[in-house]
């Protein structure tokens, strides 16, 4: 990947949308993946290997296919970006309730 830790995100949003799929459509296709957040799937097919590489993803191929699940640590990732995300969005609903 281009940095580590919280760079990982913030330089590829894609990454963090999804590990969030992941964590709610275990052991999915890369095609079904990017067919629901809307991505081209030659970002996906290109990022999965990082985050195999860096033991957040397990992949295995299926013919020509390409499923993927969350490891023990990219769960735990998963989780705390939905944290983050819920924080965030509450976050946002008080500065809109402010104004």
């Amino acid at each position: 990947m281009e940095g580590k830790g919280i760079d990982v995100i913030i330089r590829r949003p894609v990454v963090a949308k999804f590990l969030l799929y992941l964590r709610d459509h275990e052991n999915s296709y890369i095609a079904e993946a990017t067919k629901s957040l809307g991505i081209c799937y030659s970002t996906l097919y290109y990022i999965y290997p990082e985050l195999v590489e860096m033991g957040l993803v397990k992949a295995r191929k299926d013919g020509r296919a390409v499923r993927v699940r969350l490891t023990r640590k990219g769960r735990s990732v998963a989780k705390r970006l939905h944290e983050l995300d819920l924080l965030l969005e509450g976050v946002v609903h008080e500065n809109k309730g402010e104004r």
